[in-house]
């Protein structure tokens, strides 16, 4: 038995990868890769966007998954409703910061700032409320390197928000015009730090309580 394989086989099944891409990936027969991850359950996300690809070319197809997009989406938001009612501070408190600091996307929780323990205090929110590991979250920097270089910037950022460098992302860096005489040198020396994490059901769960805390409806979030 191809024991590795196998092991591969059902990694890649419970990130949502189609048999017909597990089996081109480790060249192996679609018959044995179904076999392999018979008992793997994927997730309703999973199972939709795995049925969008399959029928991305059917107009009609295309509008059904819009329309059971749309359910999860409010199906998540409405369990944000409940859990406002746990009356927990921290989070309270992270949804309050991130309604006034975040990204507002549909299908990621992202914030920018430029101060570490704003950054920090996120990160606790994500990680207690939500159960989000280290290995959950993206990082990227936007920084001017007239003062410490990038390097440098990028070590500052992993180590006090305490999180593995998998996590990075291509840092961004800005340069002075010949215009400017640097008179925004030394501001921020190291720049601002964008973190997030890819999840719609966390995304729509936070719109949610927002919402409820506020007592207010926003559709456009869903």
């Amino acid at each position: 038995m191809r024991v590795e394989e196998r092991k591969q086989a059902i990694e890649l099944r419970k990130k949502g990868k189609s048999i017909r891409t597990i089996a081109k990936i480790l060249n192996i027969t679609k018959g044995s890769i179904s076999r392999w991850v018979h008992d793997v359950q994927l997730t309703d996300i999973q199972k939709i966007e795995l049925m969008s690809r399959l029928n991305s070319n059917s107009e009609f197809a295309s509008k059904t998954m819009k329309e059971k997009w749309f359910l999860i989406r409010k199906k998540y938001q409405e369990n944000g409703r409940l859990k406002t009612k746990e009356g927990n501070l921290l989070h309270i408190a992270g949804c309050m910061l991130f309604w006034a600091e975040g990204s507002k996307k549909r299908n990621a929780v992202i914030i920018t700032n430029s101060d570490p323990f704003l950054l920090k205090f996120f990160i606790k929110f994500l990680k207690t409320c939500y159960d989000i590991k280290n290995e959950d979250f993206f990082m990227s920097i936007n920084a001017y390197t007239d003062i410490n270089p990038i390097e440098i910037i990028e070590k500052y950022w992993l180590n006090i928000l305490s999180l593995p460098r998998t996590c990075l992302k291509k840092s961004t860096i800005n340069n002075y015009s010949k215009y400017s005489m640097q008179k925004k040198s030394g501001k921020l020396p190291y720049g601002t730090c964008r973190i997030g994490v890819h999840r719609t059901d966390i995304a729509q769960n936070i719109y949610g309580a927002i919402q409820e805390y506020a007592e207010f409806n926003k559709p456009e979030w869903m």
